[in-house]
């Protein structure tokens, strides 16, 4: 739990560094988007580099020899639809 905790803090300021908002983390999954607030100019590119560089986070923390695990990345590109249950 620390590890993932340590993980998910990392990807907390790695998100706000490229304008990127955490919407929900999912046990060890990590939900978050771009372009919400539509004042990020380049809000495709904002979120890959977001994911390659918690990709590489994640690679540098195994290489280290700490706790990792292996990452999937999903990008979706277009309409969202949203709402409160």
């Amino acid at each position: 739990v620390r590890a993932l905790n340590e993980c998910f803090s990392r990807f907390d300021q790695i998100a706000a560094a490229h304008g990127v908002e955490r919407l929900k983390t999912l046990g060890d999954g990590y939900l978050c988007a771009a372009g919400l607030s539509g004042e990020a100019p380049q809000p495709a590119v904002n979120i890959i580099r977001a994911a390659v560089e918690m990709r590489d986070f994640i690679r540098g923390r195994q290489h280290a020899g700490q706790p990792g695990w292996d990452v999937r990345i999903g990008i979706h590109c277009g309409p969202l639809v949203a709402g409160v249950v």
